[in-house]
């Protein structure tokens, strides 16, 4: 009985050792033998379809983008009906804008100015009755008031009395295709005194704040009427003014005289020495109340009196500097530029995409940008990126300039197969490229791990312990 457990017990240890061999070679070899447990089909299928070993795949596409934020205020103190606003931009013609947004607040709507005529080499003599009159036309382009004026009289006559003028307000009327003037909106002042030997003095008529409503008058015209109230036999008051064809060489305003109280008009070639001072309505407007506009589109209405303007328009300057023309029906106003943003996009651009196969189902990506690239406007620095579409099962994605790292972001969302790659702090270069490993050899998703090597190892072990054990117990029976 003895001599048979000893012989039981022999038969097992040569069995251990001649499985060491094995062993040995398992634990070095089966590392790289898999079993997949709870395999996805799906994912399965997926990485079955293996890429075939090649030296060019396909080209990528790659887009260039410049964001220009400027957060600095720009005041204008007096933006008059046209004025230009400048912003840096790249030079290269397909590196252009392709959203444009401009934020306006603070718009003040000042008192504005018409120069009607600033020349008075000739003079006119008044009549001494309402009978003759003359009337000088200005036109507005909204509603508004009227506020000051400035006329140029002379008074020449050998008395040494001072003369006096009669001024009104009339609106204007169309007749046979010329604008004359209608009726009486508002005396202007019954006595305006005129002093004795005074020669070429401007004189300014203020504090009227009187209404000019375009919808009861015709194409926005108004006329300022004057005559003579004082005697002529001891006052001669005169006014001055400019030929059309002198002075500024424009006929600026509508000029008629009339002998008749004022029932027939007749058309006169020169423009009187006149000034207007008009004021606004309101004056702290919203955009759309002045017809405030850029580049001649209309800037939206925001809170209280700013605005902002956005264009899709593609924009672009050879010399780098783009125009934005501001214009308003206004005229003069304050305002403050308060953020301008600009998105520039060159989207001509491809990188070649190539990889290598080191071993089965291993691939090593690379995708080079196919050209130097130095069309990023150094003076731009928010923002700078490079985007371009990868294929949808490239990860670890890494982006060089040169030998020099840069950070990148992958989108999660697909596009028709392919994610959105955007590499961070952008910029000039001659070697611009991607850089990742798809790696096909093991499922990412659906299922744990576990080495066969180590799972055939455990199991050996295993067994090997029970059959000692069972061995035991026999003897331990066969004892009893």
């Amino acid at each position: 009985m003895k001599s048979k457990n000893i012989t039981r017990y022999f038969l097992l240890m040569l069995i251990i050792f001649a499985l060491l061999p094995v062993l040995n070679f398992w634990g070095k070899y089966s590392n790289n033998i898999y079993l997949k447990v709870n395999v996805n089909k799906e994912l399965r299928d997926t990485y079955d379809q293996s890429l075939k070993p090649s030296q060019s795949v396909e080209e990528l596409n790659i887009t260039l983008q410049q964001f220009y934020l400027n957060s600095t205020t720009y005041v204008f103190e007096n933006l008059s009906n046209r004025h230009n606003f400048y912003a840096p931009c790249p030079t290269e013609p397909t590196f252009n804008s392709s959203y444009t947004e401009i934020f306006i607040e603070d718009i003040i709507a000042l008192n504005k100015t018409l120069n009607i005529e600033l020349g008075n080499i000739n003079d006119a003599h008044l009549s001494a009755s309402s009978d003759k009159t003359y009337a000088f036309s200005f036109e507005v382009e909204e509603s508004c008031y009227l506020e000051n004026f400035s006329m140029c009289f002379s008074e020449n006559h050998a008395a040494t009395d001072d003369g006096y003028i009669q001024l009104n307000l009339l609106s204007a009327q169309e007749s046979g295709g010329n604008i004359i003037p209608n009726t009486r909106i508002n005396p202007l002042g019954s006595s305006y005194m005129i002093e004795n030997d005074i020669k070429e003095t401007w004189f300014n008529f203020t504090g009227y704040h009187e209404y000019l409503n375009i919808s009861e008058t015709y194409n926005n015209t108004f006329f300022i009427t004057v005559y003579q109230s004082s005697n002529p036999s001891f006052t001669r008051v005169e006014f001055h003014y400019m030929r059309d064809n002198a002075g500024d060489q424009l006929n600026n305003s509508i000029v008629y005289e009339s002998a008749s109280l004022g029932t027939v008009w007749y058309l006169e070639n020169w423009d009187a020495s006149l000034i207007v001072e008009l004021s606004p309505i309101n004056n702290k407007p919203s955009p759309s109340q002045i017809n405030l506009n850029i580049n001649f589109s209309a800037v939206n209405n925001y809170i209280f009196n700013s605005g902002y303007w956005n264009s899709l328009e593609e924009y672009t300057s050879p010399i780098g500097k783009l125009k934005f023309e501001f214009s308003n029906d206004w005229g003069d106003i304050y305002c403050k530029v308060k953020k301008v943003l600009i998105n520039y996009t060159k989207t001509d651009l491809k990188a070649e995409s190539n990889y290598t196969n080191p071993e089965k189902d291993l691939y090593i990506w690379n995708a080079t940008i196919d050209q130097e690239i130095s069309c990023f406007d150094q003076r731009i620095q928010n923002f700078n990126k490079i985007t371009c579409l990868v294929p949808a099962n490239w990860s670890e994605i890494k982006a060089f300039n040169g030998s020099i790292e840069k950070p990148v972001i992958v989108s999660s969302s697909l596009i028709n197969g392919y994610k959105i790659v955007t590499i961070l702090e952008a910029g000039n270069g001659i070697n611009w490229y991607l850089i990742t490993v798809v790696d096909n050899r093991l499922p990412q998703n659906g299922g744990d791990i576990i080495p066969f090597g180590n799972l055939f190892l455990i199991i050996l072990v295993i067994s090997t312990i029970s059959l000692v054990y069972i061995i035991k117990k026999r003897l331990i029976l066969r004892k009893c």
